[in-house]
């Protein structure tokens, strides 16, 4: 199955649309005693309505995962928690990309045309921004009242909105605002590249990733950028532990895998199977990240060690997750094409049932 999935994702990856081991053993901690073991997962379906691109969950406890994607020109917002799932009606018309939150509330979802909005004490709140040419694909905060969202060219536009990248918005005082970044600055809209996501750790330490390599950090006062080693890919998203221990992934036809240890970006080995496409990464406990990509593709990185089970869905994930439980979720579904609508939800985690 995996050789006939690898030339499958060979010849497409010439085509990728703008949306677009075993363990080895250790002494002390073998990779599969590493956090949940991904042959464990499980599919809940692979047939769900919408693709779903994010999922968040506070990592202190898995009380409550979340979910946010979209189809049909609603934004979709599906909550598990306890034992039964919710899907909200946000009132947002458009797919959303990513989803972040905080312990008590709220939760902040963003995506196409610039839309953005709020969960909190039961009540959704649009948040309007003016990126309305654009895809916000990632969003984050160091607290509910200084956040930040970022986002590229939305192809999908339509017609009198121009596409428009390199958008890094911040929300301060109530509003969404745009926020200067230098070494964004000075390029004709053809130079605009695709911000992807955003993560960080403290009001005073964050990360965006994009096009081309593209690594900006935040200092608390300025976002610079900092070399990367390749800047013939995109890196798609990030996620980290601490402000010296992040992850970032990316790569076309080739997955890579990076790491900040708070000075330099430097590569991690590769992986036996390298799928064309992957754009999910959960940094989990220390010792172990977890990968997604297209053709139903997972790993985990353990003990200087990649894991990749056989696939048990051809569906594509875009985001991994472990929650505060140690459990294990994927999400996707038609990622490769233009505009996904069928989704798929994967995980470890007993009890859970299809939405």
């Amino acid at each position: 199955m995996r050789s006939s999935i690898r030339r499958s994702v060979l010849l497409t990856a010439f085509a990728l649309p703008a949306f677009a081991l075993a363990c080895a053993d250790d002494e002390t901690t073998p990779a599969a005693t590493v956090g949940p073991d991904l042959g464990a997962a499980r599919v809940l379906s692979d047939s769900l309505d919408a693709a779903y691109l994010s999922i968040w969950s506070d990592r202190s406890g898995g009380e409550s995962v979340w979910m946010v994607g979209g189809a049909g020109g609603r934004g979709r917002a599906l909550e598990w928690r306890g034992d039964s799932w919710t899907d909200h009606e946000t009132g947002l018309t458009q797919r959303l990309w990513w989803v972040h939150g905080f312990e008590g509330g709220p939760v902040i979802v963003v995506g196409e045309g610039g839309v953005a909005g709020r969960y909190e004490d039961g009540t959704w709140t649009p948040t309007p921004t003016d990126a309305v040419g654009s895809i916000l694909y990632g969003v984050w905060g160091a607290t509910p009242d200084d956040l930040w969202a970022v986002g590229g060219p939305w192809s999908r536009a339509p017609s009198g909105v121009t596409p428009e990248g390199d958008v890094v918005l911040r929300w301060k005082d109530g509003a969404w605002s745009r926020f200067a970044v230098p070494a964004l600055e000075g390029k004709p809209a053809s130079a605009q590249t695709f911000l992807f996501k955003v993560w960080g750790t403290s009001a005073d330490q964050a990360i965006i990733v994009g096009s081309s390599g593209l690594a900006l950090h935040w200092d608390g006062a300025t976002w610079r950028q900092e070399p990367t080693g390749d800047t013939s890919g995109p890196l798609f998203t990030v996620s980290g532990r601490a402000a010296d221990d992040a992850y970032a992934i990316g790569g076309f036809n080739e997955m890579r895998v990076i790491h900040w240890d708070g000075a330099a970006w430097s590569p991690l080995p590769g992986a036996a199977f390298s799928p064309a496409l992957t754009q999910g990464i959960f940094a989990g406990a220390p010792g172990a990240i977890y990968v997604g990509g297209i053709s139903g593709y997972l790993g985990k990185f353990a003990s200087e060690t990649w894991s990749e089970p056989e696939p048990i869905t051809a569906a594509g994930f875009h985001a991994v997750w472990v929650d505060g439980d140690g459990a294990f979720w994927a999400a996707g579904g038609d990622i490769m094409s233009d505009d996904p609508s069928t989704g798929v939800l994967v995980t470890t985690r007993a009890g859970v049932s299809a939405p």
